[in-house]
């Protein structure tokens, strides 16, 4: 269900928010166990990606339920370190996938690229991998290089 109701609010973030509310409810309410909804629970998150905005109130409303279930499962610093690891974890991902790209494309990636792609922020990976699908070579992505 999470990955089909990721499918259907591609475009509507405000849906997204309310299903992902709805998913993570309703392993509550089937009587999950804590451990089964904490590991369900970083799938969803992973999937159901929302803006900032959204994801703080996606925050507040799980923590209201579970204040009024009393069950707190996911406690407001686990969802700080999730969002710290699932940051972290993206940006890996997307320094992988760059530097698939690259030598698929271009061959072997020399070191210094490699690392400057290692240490780089969020947005300027994604940046790098626009610009990686069109480019002739690494110098059209990495001119000081």
């Amino acid at each position: 269900m999470t990955h089909l109701k990721t499918l259907e609010t591609q475009n509507n973030a405000l849906s997204r928010k309310r299903w992902k509310l709805q998913i993570t409810r309703g392993m509550y309410e089937k009587g999950f166990t804590e451990q089964n909804i904490l590991n369900i629970f970083n799938f969803i998150d992973w999937v159901m990606k929302l803006p900032p905005e959204l994801e703080e109130q996606f925050s507040v409303e799980l923590e209201t339920y579970e204040q009024e279930r009393k069950m707190p499962y996911v406690t407001s610093i686990e969802r700080r370190g999730i969002e710290k690891g699932r940051q972290e974890g993206w940006q890996e991902a997307e320094s992988n996938t760059l530097l698939m790209i690259l030598r698929k494309r271009f061959g072997a990636v020399p070191q210094p690229i490699e690392q400057q792609i290692r240490v780089a922020a969020a947005a300027q990976l994604e940046a790098w991998i626009n610009t990686s699908l069109d480019a002739n070579t690494l110098a059209d992505i990495f001119p000081e290089a």
